[in-house]
């Protein structure tokens, strides 16, 4: 009897071992082996295919616990976690000045197994605030090439409390031509000029008329006329006086055609 019940702790206390390691239970007590983040996994095992796994942010010394992630392992080196996800049509929820992106205390969105993915879904990952970073990349389902930018920060949000660059000059240089692709704007005046950039505002006046976490504002002046008062935004994180205003035919989603993910290494 003392032999079989010596057996069953032994096989308890080898469950409750395992229960620790990173890759089961959220939640679960750290160990010193857990990864960090998607980058860790992948320097650890470049074959580790695209698909959610159990991280802690802070190691097995600091408060946080275990969090589940995506990570996307063949795009652009591999090792990319999963930070936010913006749905198509959806240019308000994920709107650039809302509390998500100026408040450290606002909760994780959508952030359960189930929407772990590159779903056309709303997602806000815990990972958001937690994972330290020298790369971000975005991702829109409807183009086959991405965009990538170089910064460090301790988080993402961290990345975007950094002040966003200000321009008020012509953008007579392109049109839109990636996630959004068009010679209009919604309403269908014809555009002059677009930008696509990255934690950027159009201003004018002391007014910030259209801008992005990440994306594109656009004009229809002529060169020299009106500097600064872009007139359409979208992307990730689109916001401004004139967003969703008449020359986007009064709707935040017009120019939110896709679905755009943040992914951060």
């Amino acid at each position: 009897m003392k032999k079989n019940i010596a057996i069953l702790f032994a096989l308890t206390m080898t469950a409750i071992s395992c229960s620790n390691k990173s890759g089961n239970a959220p939640g679960a007590v750290a160990s010193a082996s857990d990864p960090h983040s998607c980058l860790d996994i992948y320097t650890a095992n470049s074959s580790s295919a695209s698909g959610t796994y159990f991280i802690d942010p802070d190691g097995a010394s600091g408060p946080l616990p275990q969090i589940q992630v995506y990570c996307e392992m063949s795009l652009h080196g591999g090792g990319w976690t999963l930070v936010m996800k913006q749905k198509s049509n959806d240019g308000a929820t994920l709107q650039g000045d809302t509390a998500y992106w100026t408040s450290a205390a606002t909760p994780a969105l959508n952030d359960s197994a189930g929407n772990l993915n590159t779903s056309d879904q709303n997602l806000v990952s815990a990972a958001f605030n937690q994972i330290s970073l020298t790369q971000m990349m975005l991702v829109a389902s409807n183009e086959a090439t991405q965009q990538l930018q170089s910064v460090t920060a301790t988080s993402a949000f961290a990345a975007f409390q950094i002040a966003p660059t200000d321009f008020s000059d012509d953008i007579n240089a392109t049109r839109p031509n990636w996630f959004i692709n068009t010679n209009s704007y919604p309403n269908g005046n014809a555009i002059t000029g677009a930008r696509l950039g990255f934690n950027f505002r159009e201003r004018a006046g002391g007014s910030t008329y259209c801008a992005a976490r990440w994306g594109w504002t656009a004009n229809q002046d002529g060169s020299g006329a009106s500097l600064g008062s872009a007139d359409s935004c979208g992307g990730l994180g689109a916001y401004g006086t004139l967003y969703g205003g008449s020359f986007m035919s009064n709707s935040k989603n017009s120019w939110q055609p896709a679905t755009v993910l943040l992914y951060v290494k």
